[in-house]
């Protein structure tokens, strides 16, 4: 199958390793996948070329910075120009920004390609808008994201959605059942080094009498002062030697730090798998609101797929999964108190980490690895371009 990927991500930021790893996956079952997306920098001259199998795209934007993922009419325009005399088994446009609806939309009607519609974030209307970009955006241009992220949803021939949230919230729109696919982000569970704790630590120069809790990747400010306040209240309720350790791109809170917080920055592949592999416990501490509940965080399958016991909010679609398999505690709530409540449960759990690790690495090698899941994405779109549903 000749696949075709839209993206509003550049290449390469945040956004994108985890399209690079599922397209990956579809090339090595025998598919065909072009992706477009934007290129970082150029104003008017694309670039193509072809990197382990997939086949890349880069648009060009006039905007700068955060304004060139998606927002940009041009390079749209841009998009529809490369890439309209070529031709695709299926469209598929991850989300439904400008600089991507815009080209699969064209591509829909005048090359009668089916278009399958991605969902991954609630965006507007109490999504996740403020946080990621700001109110002055959230009243400029993202109005206009906003706008695109539900205007065109009932125009594709299938869907995706990350979460059970946003399913109910495209069936609630008047989207046919039988044309929506709940499409969870993979893992290529052999990115992964396996580091022994103990080798790590050394390496690290981490003491081997700290129990280490660790969030890896962005946090959004509200779930960072979260957890900062549900540690501290942890903290002064265990006479152990504990840290939290940030590892990625946050932002240090105000100072004084304290003694048992450690921001370690964005760290290379080698370093990171290390931080994993020397940690303890993996947090995932993140507010019960609408952009939480409705999408999928990518960490949650990294901390799976190296055998890590987690504590986590019950966002997302985490609550049937947890009860599925034992991978840790779930805080049915999102309170400060109940958090620093299940980190110290973990604590006297300690006899069980190893078998939480263990039921974690299972299921991501059941349900979660790109192959299992891209062979039901590939079954949906048969469905979808051969009218089956």
């Amino acid at each position: 199958m000749k696949i075709l990927f839209l993206s509003h991500a550049q290449y390469i930021t945040v956004a994108l390793p985890k399209i690079i790893e599922s397209a990956e996956s579809l090339v090595s079952m025998g598919h065909e996948v072009t992706i477009v997306v934007t290129h970082k920098k150029n104003r008017f001259r694309s670039k193509s070329f072809e990197k382990n199998g997939v086949n890349y795209i880069l648009s060009p934007s006039i905007l700068s910075g955060k304004l060139r993922h998606g927002a940009d009419f041009y390079d749209a325009l841009r998009r529809i120009f490369l890439i309209r005399k070529l031709k695709f088994d299926i469209i598929y446009a991850i989300d439904s920004r400008p600089s991507v609806i815009l080209p699969a939309l064209f591509l829909q009607k005048f090359s009668k390609i089916p278009l399958i519609l991605e969902w991954s974030d609630w965006f507007g209307k109490g999504g996740i808008i403020l946080e990621r970009s700001g109110p002055l955006y959230a009243k400029t241009l993202g109005i206009i994201e906003s706008y695109f992220e539900t205007a065109f949803r009932l125009k594709a021939d299938g869907a995706t959605v990350i979460s059970n949230k946003l399913y109910e919230r495209l069936v609630n729109m008047g989207f046919s059942e039988d044309k929506i696919h709940i499409h969870r982000m993979g893992c290529n569970v052999e990115k992964f080094s396996n580091f022994s704790k103990q080798t790590s630590r050394q390496y690290l120069k981490i003491p081997e009498d700290e129990v280490i809790f660790s969030y890896f990747g962005r946090i959004y400010p509200a779930d960072q002062k979260f957890l900062l306040t549900a540690f501290k209240m942890f903290k002064e309720n265990t006479s152990l030697k504990v840290q939290v350790y940030f590892i990625g791109n946050v932002k240090h809170t105000n100072p004084p730090i304290p003694s048992y917080i450690k921001y370690h920055g964005v760290v290379s592949n080698e370093i990171f798998n290390h931080y994993l592999s020397a940690t303890d416990i993996c947090l995932l501490p993140l507010k019960i609101n609408l952009s939480n509940q409705s999408r999928w965080p990518s960490k949650f399958i990294d901390y799976l797929a190296v055998g890590k016991p987690i504590v986590a909010t019950a966002v997302s679609d985490f609550k049937e999964i947890y009860d599925s398999a034992n991978f840790g505690i779930l805080c049915e709530k999102d309170s400060e108190e109940d958090f620093a409540q299940a980190m110290l449960r973990m604590l006297d759990l300690r006899d069980k980490w190893e078998d939480f690790g263990k039921n974690g690495l299972k299921y991501v090698k059941q349900n979660l690895d790109w192959k299992v899941i891209n062979k039901k994405l590939i079954t949906f779109f048969n469905q979808i371009k051969f009218g089956d549903c």
